[in-house]
């Protein structure tokens, strides 16, 4: 699953600075500086990827040839303070962006080698901050990609979706008319009301397709189907669904996820099917997941299902291809590669009920290549303050999940002296 996977932390101290400059190819590792930790992660396929790093009060961009074993710092020189989001959709292509009473961003598209000043959105628009903040961001292909924007408050969001098609150099928001709205003005942002019905998520899906879907009312007797409704025309029509649950779960409130499409025709919906709900959280949980064949007109419940010990969410979820699913929680993976007809359970054995700490993060790229990121805390006294800062210890598994290697964060000091030398040559600025 290409979702963009974020490990969320927090710093006391608001704000950043970045230093460092171009990159260069990766050689001999030394161990990470001390008090530099990894914060996030994304792999992009089995060799190369990237990492925030950081201490509390020095954050980093690192970039990875050869699946993480060793890192090259290339944090823009430049970069503004308060930097927002980071987002690395390709091996090569990655931006950051920051705010200081204008939205500001930076893009490279050689890895990390050199960073521009950039403005992505087409035509630019400051007004609400767009792109300042993104999700679910990932390139189709060479040329395609989309993302999105969510602003959420009183008890619904809005999405906002954007599409590239040069690779991701410029964006556009994408217009698309909910259900009930005169498509003849119609909004870019979509609302999605989760005061209504509990569990609900809306897709894009490139040229034109939009599925939005929700589950049972939060109060009453439950409906024991999930609710979706598909548009391939940007919303301008829409076909409703109903998708019951198994017969044995009929009796069950339905809690669904955003659906999401590995290409044009297949699909996956994930829903998570309880008895009652009570102060402590769902009882008798089980997930189910649907899949579609024919780009989402019918939707199919898979038999294979698991009861998961905790709710959790998209960033330990990992859709690598129909078949192949990998699912963290509670320190257990849940792993099925036929689609969802079984699944195998296995105990990641990293002792993290001892530890308290928990998987922050997970993705695999492929069957057989995955990461985990497991979070932690640490601090450290200032003037008389103690500032916390949250960090990550990375593990990966090269045999789909059976057994995880811890990965130590190692920078590539020699590099980082050639960045300095070399971080005035010349840069194109990718602007509207």
């Amino acid at each position: 699953m290409k979702r963009e996977l974020i490990l969320c932390f927090a710093l006391a101290v608001a704000g950043g600075f970045f230093g460092g400059g171009a990159s260069a190819p990766c050689r001999a590792a030394a161990v990470a500086p001390e008090g530099l930790h990894f914060i996030r992660i994304h792999m992009v396929d089995s060799k190369n990827g990237w990492a925030q790093a950081g201490a509390p009060e020095d954050h980093r961009v690192l970039h990875t040839a050869n699946g993480g074993v060793s890192w090259v710092d290339v944090t823009p020189h430049t970069l503004p303070n308060r930097p927002w989001d980071f987002q690395f959709p390709s091996s090569r292509i990655a931006w950051i962006s920051s705010y200081n009473q204008k939205t500001g961003f930076l893009l490279t598209t050689n890895a990390g080698a050199s960073w521009v000043s950039w403005a992505p959105l087409v035509p630019p628009d400051d007004t609400h901050n767009y792109f300042l903040v993104v999700a679910n961001c990932r390139l189709l292909n060479a040329r395609d990609g989309l993302a999105e924007c969510v602003d959420g408050a009183a008890g619904s969001s809005c999405y906002t979706f954007f599409d590239t098609h040069d690779g991701g150099l410029h964006w556009e928001a994408v217009r698309i008319t909910p259900p009930g709205r005169n498509p003849e003005n119609p909004p870019e942002a979509v609302p999605v009301s989760n005061a209504l019905w509990y569990g609900a998520g809306i897709t894009y899906y490139p040229p034109g397709k939009v599925a939005l879907v929700h589950g049972d009312l939060t109060e009453g007797k439950p409906e024991g189907m999930v609710c979706l409704s598909l548009s391939t025309n940007l919303g301008r029509s829409w076909r409703d669904l109903k998708l019951p649950l198994p017969e044995k779960h009929h009796g069950s409130f339905c809690q669904p996820s955003a659906p999401f499409f590995l290409d044009a025709s297949n699909g996956l919906l994930r829903v998570c099917a309880f008895k009652s709900m009570t102060d402590t959280g769902a009882l008798d949980r089980v997930t189910i997941f649907y899949a579609t064949h024919d780009g989402g007109g019918t939707w199919t419940p898979m038999p294979g299902t698991f009861s998961p010990r905790d709710p959790f969410s998209d960033h330990k979820l990992s859709f690598v291809s129909p078949r192949d699913i990998f699912v963290e929680n509670g320190g257990t993976l849940y792993v099925t590669h036929d689609g969802a007809q079984s699944w195998r359970a296995s105990n990641l054995g990293l002792g993290l009920r001892e530890t308290g700490h928990d998987v922050s993060q997970m993705e695999f790229v492929d069957a057989a290549h995955g990461w985990i990121a497991v979070s932690g805390q640490g601090g450290t006294w200032a003037s008389g303050h103690r500032t916390f800062y949250a960090y990550a210890t990375v593990y990966e598994t090269f045999n789909g999940g059976e057994t995880w290697t811890e990965l130590p964060l190692r920078v590539d000091q020699e590099a980082n002296k050639r960045e300095q030398r070399d971080e005035h040559q010349p840069e194109r600025n990718f602007t509207q």
